[in-house]
């Protein structure tokens, strides 16, 4: 559906996995695409907590998420001292961002 936001997760901790789940059910976003920085980490973390996980992208670097042109929107569970880096970064690649704690 074209109308709903796309969504790529970047990183796999443990805190992302609520958020996770309400984005894949939800009328007007998808999960798209995670990223961890091992593809492998990624891949398990798709299939435990992502219904559909086969259409979903895995990147083994966070660059490679915002390369990704099927994501609009990147959720940072990441620890506080990488927000403002990482915010930065997504803001450059013209994407929208989710963030849940403090920017730095």
């Amino acid at each position: 559906d074209n109308l709903r936001l796309r969504v790529g997760i970047m990183g796999t901790a443990n805190i992302a996995k609520k958020n996770a789940r309400a984005i894949a059910n939800s009328q007007f976003c998808s999960v798209t695409a995670v990223a961890s920085r091992d593809e492998a980490r990624a891949a398990a973390w798709c299939v435990e907590n992502i219904h559909g996980y086969d259409t979903v992208h895995v990147h083994g670097s966070y660059e490679a998420l915002l390369s990704d042109v099927d994501v609009d929107a990147v959720y940072v569970p990441l620890p506080t001292t990488l927000h403002a880096v990482w915010v930065a970064r997504i803001a450059a690649a013209k994407k929208h961002v989710l963030l849940e704690k403090p920017v730095a």
